[in-house]
């Protein structure tokens, strides 16, 4: 089954429109876009499921000198947990508590192939 979504610009997270319509993707771009959707989400974010998201503020950001092991350890279960991801390896995290700021790379297996994502600035 092939994931579609709507198109969201990498930048503002806006949605993408092009002659007045909204900007359909597929495949594996809209499964790496849901990915970084996902861990873009703060914890309790989603109206409708205030159980969803990263636990950026409780977990990650509030804590200094946060092991980076354990923060990839939550941003991997979020990728897996993620539409058309079959597996996940280590996720590296680089947390800068001056800035308050995370970027994250990972390689994942993908039902439509395989995801990259390098040094991809979360917050």
């Amino acid at each position: 089954m092939t994931i579609t979504t709507t198109k969201l610009d990498p930048t503002t997270g806006d949605e993408v429109f092009e002659n007045g319509r909204s900007v359909i993707i597929e495949g594996l771009e809209a499964i790496r876009q849901t990915c970084l959707s996902r861990l873009r989400t703060f914890f309790g974010e989603v109206f409708t499921d205030t159980t969803k998201g990263v636990p950026w503020i409780q977990k990650i950001l509030a804590i200094k000198g946060v092991d980076p092991a354990d923060v990839g350890g939550i941003l991997r279960r979020e990728v897996l947990a993620s539409p058309g991801i079959i597996s996940c390896g280590i996720v590296e995290v680089t947390v800068d508590d001056a800035a308050r700021s995370a970027a994250v790379s990972f390689h994942a297996k993908a039902t439509e192939g395989d995801i990259e994502v390098v040094n991809e600035e979360l917050i």
